[in-house]
């Protein structure tokens, strides 16, 4: 993939900062220099006047895609005002409700695949019923997914940064922890579960992030970590208008080697890595509108039938390309 420079979207907010930044050249998983894969990628949205580039390990083993220069430890903050919190996406798929071609093709995916009832297992990590094992979700967000955990049978908490987010949360009626996962003072070996959706790329030293989430797992625990895929199709054919790349909130983006070598470096064992295209539609979907806010076009003509055929094509692939689905499924134990 060549470096893509991408002209600047202009900021929504108003008077939206320019962040002060530090340089990091070398690779924050493997530590080789990394070249420049993207240039100039703007914020999407608008929350910082920032243009962005990213950085990519060259070495075959790893992969990692980071963000270069990256925010200073005390703006990083500020890349998140007004920046939206919420649960995934529980609207029903796209083209589903469409007299087309794509519309009808999506819904025969749907058939075969079952691709709603996998939507539904990642929502809840793929974890099977709980018997009463406590579990902590990490970056709970809105807290809307505790909820469907708890169903499992699982005794929820939630954890996150976010005071919006922890008063969503504790409005819901559930256990919640504000503050970073290191200064809580939880104590060892507390959970059965840790689970994190699109966290670990937001989190500047990945590897002790991670031991944390160790630390507090029992003997045997689970961890199950969703996160943005760097190698994905998508990435490949979206560039710097992947939305997984957000700038600068996703300080990160993994591969399934580099995450697993992190997860490896953070003491955990019996690790595995899948990627998945479940939730594909949406990751085009959002492209699309990135790439069209960016060149200034008005609308992106057929978005929904695109996104719909990008759904379908990505539920046939994976199996044949593993390493090639949106999103990093990351499973280890204690």
């Amino acid at each position: 993939m060549e470096p893509v420079r991408a002209r600047q979207i202009q900021p929504t907010l108003p008077q939206a900062p320019v962040l002060q930044v530090e340089v990091a050249p070398a690779c924050p998983v493997c530590a080789v220099e990394g070249s420049v894969l993207h240039e100039g990628v703007p914020d999407g949205f608008g929350i910082t006047a920032n243009a962005w580039s990213f950085r990519r390990c060259p070495s075959r083993p790893c992969g990692h895609v980071w963000l270069d220069p990256a925010p200073t430890a005390g703006d990083l903050p500020r890349a998140y005002d007004a920046y939206p919190v919420h649960g995934e996406d529980a609207a029903s798929p796209a083209g589903a409700g469409k007299r087309s071609l794509a519309g009808n093709l999506y819904r025969v995916g749907l058939g075969l695949a079952g691709v709603r009832s996998q939507r539904a297992r990642l929502e809840t990590f793929r974890l099977p019923p709980g018997n009463g094992g406590r579990l902590l979700e990490v970056g709970c967000g809105n807290g809307a997914r505790l909820a469907s955990l708890a169903a499992l049978g699982y005794e929820v908490e939630g954890q996150d940064v976010a005071p919006a987010a922890v008063a969503v949360t504790a409005a819901r009626g559930r256990t919640v922890h504000h503050g970073e996962l290191a200064r809580l003072g939880l104590p060892d070996a507390s959970y059965d579960v840790i689970v994190m959706n699109h966290v670990l790329e937001h989190v500047r030293h990945s590897v002790d992030f991670l031991r944390q989430a160790h630390r507090l797992l029992r003997p045997g625990g689970r961890l199950v970590s969703i996160q943005p895929n760097a190698a994905s199709r998508g990435h490949r054919a979206f560039g710097a208008d992947w939305v997984g790349l957000d700038p600068p909130r996703h300080l990160h983006v993994f591969t399934p080697k580099s995450v697993r070598a992190v997860a490896q470096a953070a003491g955990f064992r019996d690790v595995r890595v899948a990627t998945t295209a479940v939730r594909r539609e949406h990751w085009t979907r959002d492209s699309l509108r990135r790439r069209a806010a960016r060149t200034g076009a008005p609308a992106v003509a057929g978005l929904e039938a695109r996104a719909s055929l990008s759904q379908l094509a990505g539920l046939l692939s994976v199996p044949f390309a593993p390493d090639a689905g949106d999103e990093i499924v990351l499973e280890a134990r204690r």
